[in-house]
């Protein structure tokens, strides 16, 4: 299902004879639990697993993606449990940020509580923290004003506001 929205946004710019795609960015996450140097790999695999997967459906260049890793997503899986209800939640937060090696961090989240809070976090949060964010930078031609009045009736979004500002000075 991701994958599909992925394509379809790309689809969507790369189709639109007015715009040129410059650059893709990807970004990708590991969950906390495992190793750190288990996460690190895991990270990498995925943000370059989405980078082939783009390369070879669209034959980008090489050259336009950029490509990150974070081993483990310790401020998404922050910030759900600041913004949750969980019981023990301070206890939580007080290990997630603490300044301790990532393996060790992990290991005292699976002793709050006799473990219950890092079983229902393993099975409901940390999946959303497995993930791949990804940019698409591009650029739009500029227009000549003939071109620019008509863009400014049907798309308009297309349009900066100096170039707005020069349709209306031209009439």
């Amino acid at each position: 299902m991701e994958l599909k929205r992925i394509r379809e946004s790309i689809d969507i710019i790369k189709n639109d004879t007015m715009v040129t795609i410059t650059a893709i960015s990807i970004h990708g996450y590991a969950s906390p639990e495992g190793s750190y140097r288990s996460n690190t790999l895991l990270a990498l695999g995925r943000t370059l697993a989405l980078k082939e997967y783009l390369q070879s459906l669209y034959r980008f260049e090489e050259t336009i993606f950029t490509v990150e890793s974070t081993p483990e997503d310790w401020s998404g899986l922050r910030k759900y449990v600041q913004e949750s209800t969980m019981p023990d939640k301070e206890a939580l937060l007080k290990i997630i940020d603490s300044p301790i090696d990532p393996d060790l961090k992990n290991k005292k989240l699976q002793s709050v509580a006799k473990g219950d809070p890092y079983r229902f976090l393993l099975k409901e949060v940390y999946p959303t923290l497995r993930h791949s964010d990804y940019t698409v930078h591009y650029t739009i031609r500029e227009f000549s004003i003939e071109e620019d009045r008509k863009i400014l009736r049907i798309r308009p979004q297309l349009l900066s506001l100096n170039e707005m500002f020069l349709v209306a000075n031209s009439y």
